[in-house]
């Protein structure tokens, strides 16, 4: 059985978000460096996921989805 607490959550989020920003050339200081601008990065992370479920149901629009975000070269892309 694997579970993560809310913190390990957060952290993942914030990590998510910086690799995203720092992928468009925004450099991003580590987690926990900036508490105000993290939380800002997770309600984000919220806001952004909720605008994309529903086109994340079609596996054709997913694929086009991640490729805008994180590239055609990244190994999640499919």
């Amino acid at each position: 059985m694997t579970w993560k607490t809310p913190e390990a959550v957060r952290l993942n989020r914030i990590t998510l978000v910086n690799g995203s920003l720092r992928h468009y050339g925004m450099p991003q200081k580590p987690p926990d460096n900036l508490p105000a601008w993290d939380a800002t990065k997770v309600k984000m992370h919220h806001v952004l996921q909720a605008a994309l479920v529903p086109f994340r149901r079609s596996e054709t629009l997913r694929g086009i989805i991640r490729g805008m975000i994180y590239g055609k070269n990244a190994t999640y892309y499919l």
